[in-house]
Formats: structure tokens, C-alpha cells, sequence
């Protein structure tokens, strides 16, 4: 059966941790689950503006998807949230990416400028977690996505997040091949950047 997973939902279902110093208390014991202990971290973070400015840039991004050992990809239009670091985008939960993304909510996906000047190529690649937002941060997604895609206001399908964990960033007019590399780890309070 399908489960749809929210931000509550998941922080209830993961391991808990002590509570980061100053964090916002949680679940009243002091602990915070692994999943709440990674988002509230993610807020904190701040993304190369390299890679925000290239986001923003833009506004579709593939999504790919596992589920049973069988791989998928679709195409979405997405809108980013600087301060939460997710991706919002829209689909109904009957779809195939989103019923494969709903059984292994761990996703990956990219970015890309097409060009066939090799000296201009930008992409981004990603890992993350897929999520059902809820509260402030269902209301932020909304608003959003709502200024980026008016006209999505008619078709009112579900939103959905998609918090990185990882993020590739090739930008071939900083030097052929660089690439910047962010990885965003529970346990850190600011993002491990790797430069190549």
C-alpha cells in the first residue's frame, strides 16, 4: 500500500539524536529524530551562490526515480527555496514517478544548460529526499511555486519537496571539467564544499 510521507511524518519514523545546541526543542525529550536533525541544519547552510544563481536560471529539472530494482526519470518544472534548501514541484501522487518516489523516497535528479559550446556548459546534479511539506513550509512552497508558474493555480496539483543531500555543479567557463561538489551531512553545520 501507499504511503504518503510528510515532513512529520518521516521525523517521526527515523532514529532520534541529541538535540543540536541550539536548535529548536523537539518532541519535548531533547532528541531529534535524524531526519529533523538533517533539516534543521539544511536552514542553516549556505549554498554556493554559484550553484543558487544556476537554479535559478532555470526551471526544469529531471527527476529520477528507483523502485523494485527499475529505474525512471521525469521531466518537472520546479521552484527553489533559497532559506530550506528544497525544490518544490508539482505532480499527483497517481503518477509514476511520484508512486515510485512515495516507496523509496530517496531520489536524485539534474539541472542542465543546453548549449553545444563546449567552453558554456553548466549542469547540476543532485541526491535528495522526496517529501510531503507541511505547515510554514507547505505555505513558502505554494507562494513559491504560485509566483514562478501562475498558471499551475488551475490545475491545483499536490506539491512536493526535494531536500539535497548533494549537489554537482559543472561550470565548463570556470576551467573545462570544474566542478564544484557540496555535500550536506546531519552532523555539520555548514556544507563540505569540494572544488575539481
Amino acid at each position: 500500500s501507499r504511503q504518503l510521507f510528510s515532513g512529520h511524518d518521516i521525523i517521526n519514523h527515523w532514529p532520534v539524536h541529541p538535540r543540536p545546541s541550539g536548535a529548536p526543542a523537539g518532541g519535548g525529550r531533547g532528541e531529534y529524530s535524524s531526519v529533523a536533525f538533517f533539516f534543521y541544519f539544511c536552514t542553516m547552510y549556505s549554498i554556493d551562490k554559484r550553484i543558487l544563481d544556476f537554479i535559478h536560471r532555470h526551471h526544469v529539472l529531471t527527476l529520477a526515480t528507483c523502485a523494485d530494482a527499475t529505474p525512471y526519470c521525469a521531466h518537472l518544472f520546479y521552484a527553489y527555496i533559497d532559506d530550506d534548501n528544497v525544490f518544490v514541484v508539482a505532480s499527483e501522487a497517481r503518477t509514476r514517478h511520484l508512486d515510485e518516489a512515495l516507496k523509496n523516497p530517496r531520489v536524485a535528479g539534474a539541472v542542465v544548460l543546453e548549449t553545444k559550446v563546449v567552453g558554456l556548459l553548466r549542469g547540476l546534479q543532485w541526491q535528495g529526499v522526496l517529501f510531503l511539506p507541511d505547515g510554514e513550509l507547505q505555505r513558502k512552497a505554494r507562494r513559491a511555486y504560485l509566483r514562478r508558474f501562475p498558471f499551475a493555480v488551475l490545475h491545483n496539483a499536490p506539491l512536493w519537496a526535494i531536500r539535497p543531500t548533494f549537489l554537482k555543479y559543472t561550470d565548463n567557463r570556470l576551467g573545462f571539467g570544474k566542478k564544484i561538489i557540496v555535500t550536506l551531512q546531519a552532523n555539520e553545520k555548514s556544507p563540505l564544499y569540494e572544488d575539481q
